[in-house]
């Protein structure tokens, strides 16, 4: 605990951050091998099928796929595989829907009958399907050179003139080095880019580190600087947190949403493993994501950029929207999560303002609290309303009141370990209670429980005066 009252607010910060980026990193390499692989298969099916319909339809003509090609059909076919454009294409035959091959370039196949494949039957209901297979060479269809043991095997249905139903199937076999190579570069190139990002954020994050610390020292020695000079150094501080914020939210917003995408499986289904771990890598960036939304809020308050919106509501039905949000997390643990009929009064605040604090009073009640209750209470005194929040948690002990409403502050490391936050969500409570009039008051007994109390006035100070 000492070692990490040397370190900065910054310093922690940037540390956190690497560490989550550099898991995000981790985890995206190891999955990428598989993704990409399908990826660039699909590429492959989708132009190869355009390809082969446009160039049979300019070439052949559907009575061709009635009986084995000869003279002149057997000529159309020939000039449309001299034309095919596929990597490493070395074997072809083509199919009708009755199980014949009408063309091959093997011609002992053509005009024989075999039983339809699941592959072909694929293909018959309009199912291009393309993969790295292996080759049997006692297979009775296939006369395959015996060097190649693997390749890509290729189904892709034909159509002519709009029909629905396929006039026959094109089935062909290419050497898989090629499209190997092509997986192997878009995956190195994926993962050149990955570290080239990570390497990127270390740098601006070490030069923000530095320029903190370099701040935080030369700002030390001049403490008894005026009042005017240590305002305009906490605004500057502020702002600075402000824009850095917006900068890590654009990275951050974008590996979650690939992540999102990954999960939703469109770019191909995933296994089990594979879930598992880019849920992980989901939640570390939604936890640095939530930790970076605390610190703009704070930062945006502290240098006076925010603004009061007010308008009337009723608070039960806010109390209400946030205890049933909460209501599945109390479910688990066992408690009982309720407020008082008392609590539907109507005020004329800032809504979104008040959301927040009531989020952050009962998120704390509900996560410190193992067992029992926590329990919503409000009051009218005269022209202002007090919402208490009681809870019967582990409470606080009376050494550690002073470090409560303090950034990054928790009373004790251990809650910080056993529990999780980041320790700013009394200090955005207080915040906000001050620019909106009000005041906030707590009494606690460790093991026993404790109460926070917000005290709001009916109506802001301006409205009043101006009624």
């Amino acid at each position: 605990m000492k070692t990490m009252k040397h370190f900065s607010v910054f310093s922690q910060f940037v540390l956190l951050g690497i560490v989550i980026f550099l898991a995000i990193g981790i985890f995206l390499s190891m999955l990428v091998g598989p993704l990409l692989t399908s990826f660039v298969l699909k590429q492959q099916e989708l132009n190869s099928s355009v390809f082969f319909n446009r160039l049979a339809a300019e070439l052949l003509l559907p009575e061709d796929f009635v009986q084995p090609a000869v003279g002149e059909s057997k000529a159309r076919f020939e000039r449309f595989v001299d034309n095919l454009q596929f990597p490493g294409l070395f074997r072809i035959k083509i199919w009708n829907p009755r199980g014949t091959i009408v063309y091959s370039d093997e011609e002992q196949l053509i005009g024989r009958v075999f039983p339809l494949t699941d592959d072909l039957k694929n293909a018959l209901a309009l199912k291009s399907e393309i993969g790295i297979v292996s080759f049997d060479p006692n297979d009775p269809q296939t006369l395959y050179e015996k060097k190649f043991k693997e390749g890509i095997a290729f189904y892709t249905p034909l159509t002519f003139g709009g029909e629905v139903k396929p006039v026959g199937v094109v089935e062909v076999y290419g050497r898989s080095g090629f499209l190997i190579q092509q997986i192997d570069k878009v995956r190195n190139d994926f993962i050149v880019r990955i570290a080239l990002s990570l390497v990127f954020m270390f740098i601006t994050l070490s030069f923000i580190v530095w320029r903190a610390s370099e701040t935080i020292r030369l700002r030390t020695k001049n403490l008894e600087a005026a009042l005017f000079d240590a305002q305009a150094a906490a605004r500057a501080k502020s702002e600075f947190l402000s824009t850095m914020s917006h900068e890590l939210r654009t990275p951050l917003n974008s590996i979650i949403g690939f992540v999102k995408i990954l999960l939703m499986g469109l770019t191909g289904e995933l296994q089990p493993e594979q879930k598992k771990q880019l849920r992980v890598v989901e939640q570390s960036g939604e936890h640095l994501l939530n930790l970076v939304n605390d610190v703009l809020d704070l930062s945006r308050i502290e240098a006076g950029k925010s603004e009061l919106v007010s308008k009337t509501f009723d608070i039960g039905d806010v109390i209400g929207d946030i205890i049933s949000s909460h209501t599945p997390q109390a479910a688990v643990k066992g408690i009982a999560l309720s407020k008082t009929d008392a609590c539907h009064q109507e005020i004329v605040t800032d809504h979104q303002r008040f959301k927040v604090i009531l989020l952050n009073l009962i998120n704390n009640a509900v996560k410190f609290t193992k067992q029992g209750s926590v329990n919503v209470q409000c009051h009218v005194l005269d022209d202002k309303i007090s919402i208490s929040v009681v809870d019967t948690g582990i409470g606080i002990k009376e050494e550690d009141f002073g470090k409560l409403f303090k950034p990054f502050g928790q009373a004790d490391m251990g809650i910080t370990r056993e529990f999780g936050g980041t320790g700013l969500g009394l200090v955005i409570v207080k915040k906000n209670i001050e620019l909106m009039g009000g005041t906030v008051e707590f009494s606690s007994e460790s093991g026993k429980g404790s109460t926070f109390t917000i005290f709001l006035p009916k109506v802001p100070p301006q409205n009043r005066s101006k009624s």
